[in-house]
């Protein structure tokens, strides 16, 4: 703090305490005429001069003190000294040697009560004022000006009515606006969809043989990690969702265009088959009869849990014959087809993907029926 100091007053660390006294008295008399002249006369500093080192006030208090007399001495003293509260042994009082006089009753005892309103705040001195003031303003007008302002009073509820119906005519206009801008973006973005659709369409029609092999391969092995990191609860969502959709596009689905996918489906499986060895069709095969052995074990089991203990010691009996091979491949076919829907992709090529392996895993039912034939 004292460094602080000298740097105002522009003195140097070693300065002294009358070295920053009289750098203060100088930089004062600079800003302030009044101690300029006292400064000049010597006068600034000579109003307690006679108390001594003490402070004023401690000297003041100091027993037996004679109080000096100030610019005030001689002023005209109370006409009636004030009531002691506390008794006072000898203390003469306002009664000339009565005793000490009763203390005097609150302020709030002699306050005339205000008269106002319920509504109306009695400690608020500015609310108080306000309906004084409207009560003196009522007071004179007559019934003509009286129900001139009730209508002014209606003019302006009815304009501030207006303006808030504007307001909320506004609001609506943004909300349409909001719907016109969300509409026009939907629109764009279904158009950018079928471009991208159309040029890929365009794309599979110029790759090759190597190319569409590689690219199904990549879309497979994707859809087979996703398939291994997924929630079972989302997995059966995103399967409830697609069983939906596929329902619903074969349920608005021109005949003329169905007869057309089918054709091209018949034709893809017929290529595949041409292709295969018999290594894939033997593996293919013994797949689709785990899954059918599995499904009818399952298939069973919940037959027989509904059913009862009875018709669980009948279904114990061995079966009378076994399935056809026409059978088994219509439920393999039905369970390719409920597992195909897995191996769809969330990309644009995954339903082709998709389509593409539930044939290829249709194929060998196709050609145990046309053996069997």
């Amino acid at each position: 703090m004292d460094s602080y100091i000298r740097a105002i007053l522009g003195l140097s660390e070693e300065a002294g305490p009358d070295e920053i006294q009289k750098a203060y008295r100088a930089l004062a008399a600079k800003w302030q005429p009044v101690l300029r002249e006292r400064y000049a006369n010597g006068t600034a500093h000579r109003t307690f001069e006679d108390y001594g080192p003490e402070e004023p006030q401690e000297a003041a208090a100091k027993p037996g003190a004679v109080p000096k007399k100030g610019p005030r001495a001689g002023a005209g003293a109370a006409r009636r000294p004030s009531p002691s509260v506390e008794p006072q042994e000898g203390a003469a009082g306002a009664d000339g040697g009565a005793g000490p006089s009763a203390p005097r009753p609150p302020a709030s005892a002699t306050r005339r009560k205000r008269r106002g309103r319920t509504w109306l705040d009695s400690d608020s001195d500015e609310a108080a004022r306000r309906a004084r003031m409207q009560r003196i303003r009522r007071r004179g007008l007559s019934a003509e000006l009286r129900a001139k302002g009730l209508a002014e009073d209606s003019a302006r509820e009815a304009r501030d009515g207006g303006l808030e119906s504007q307001d909320g005519g506004l609001e609506s206009q943004e909300i349409a606006k909001d719907s016109e801008k969300a509409a026009k973006k939907r629109t764009l973005d279904n158009q950018a969809k079928a471009k991208n659709a159309e040029r890929m369409a365009r794309n599979r029609g110029l790759e090759s043989q190597e190319q569409r092999e590689k690219r199904r391969a990549a879309e497979r092995e994707r859809a087979a990690r996703r398939r291994r990191e997924e929630d079972p609860v989302r997995r059966a969502e995103r399967l409830a969702r697609d069983a939906a959709r596929v329902a619903l596009k074969r349920a608005t689905e021109d005949p003329e265009k169905r007869a057309q996918r089918l054709a091209i489906q018949a034709a893809k499986k017929a290529q595949r088959r041409a292709q295969w060895t018999p290594e894939e069709r033997a593996k293919k095969l013994a797949a689709q009869a785990a899954r059918a052995a599995q499904k009818r074990a399952e298939a069973r089991r919940s037959k027989s849990a509904s059913a009862g203990p009875s018709q669980a010691a009948a279904d114990k009996k061995p079966e009378q014959g076994e399935r056809s091979e026409e059978d088994d491949a219509d439920s393999d076919e039905q369970s390719e087809q409920d597992s195909g829907s897995e191996t769809q992709d969330s990309d644009s090529d995954s339903e082709d993907s998709g389509s593409e392996s539930q044939d290829s895993d249709d194929q060998p039912l196709a050609a145990l029926v046309a053996a069997k034939v």
